[in-house]
């Protein structure tokens, strides 16, 4: 009996206090709402929180999903740009979990400050910030018993008269992401590669340039 009574006088006190508010709920600490239970014409209970607030001072979290390409570069410290609205912050990347039965990965990022909402936001995510002298479309990087490798194209004069003729030449693939490779070898800047060809290509062979 004196439980229940102590109880009725605690809820009575929250009563008469919310009663002094003229209706308004008050949160007991700053911060930002991120869900928001009670709705007009519902009604509040000891057990139903009124809303789930974030500390301001904590920041905020920001989750976001890496395909499967993305998810074999990204590193834990590399720089990730969130964009909501006309708020823009960089901010490290924080955390990667293992990957799913497809390859992707959830990304988490920390941000600090206020002004962020919950909700949609943009995510960029920085891989690298080098850059390649050489960047060619995947197809065009072969491999064999050699390793990596182009073909080049050259006009050669034969007995049979000017023939396209294919040079193999060795390359390192350095970086490779979005169908595009970047490689590093000994040959001209502006030479004649080959980037698709619908026939095996051996070194020495004779081909035709289609344009």
């Amino acid at each position: 009996m004196r439980l229940e009574r102590e109880a009725a006088q605690k809820n009575l006190a929250g009563l008469q206090t919310l009663a002094g508010q003229e209706g308004r709920l008050t949160a007991p600490a700053d911060g930002t709402i991120l869900e928001l239970s009670l709705q007009p014409g519902h009604t509040a209970g000891p057990d139903t929180p009124a809303a789930l607030l974030a500390d301001p001072g904590a920041g905020v979290l920001v989750r976001f999903a890496l395909d499967e390409t993305q998810a074999e570069q990204a590193r834990p410290g590399q720089t990730v740009r969130v964009t909501q609205g006309t708020q823009q912050a960089d901010a490290a990347l924080t955390a990667l979990g293992a990957p799913d039965a497809g390859g992707c990965a959830e990304a988490v990022v920390r941000l600090a400050g206020g002004g962020w909402r919950c909700g949609p936001a943009g995510c960029s995510l920085t891989l690298s910030s080098r850059q390649y002298a050489l960047v060619l479309p995947a197809g065009a990087v072969t491999s064999d018993a050699a390793g990596s490798c182009v073909y080049q194209v050259e006009q050669r004069t034969t007995l049979l008269g000017p023939q396209q003729v294919l040079v193999r030449l060795p390359v390192t693939v350095l970086a490779s992401a979005g169908g595009r490779v970047a490689v590093e070898g000994s040959f001209a800047p502006h030479a004649q590669l080959v980037l698709a060809s619908t026939g095996a290509l051996t070194d020495g062979g004779r081909v035709k340039v289609i344009a």
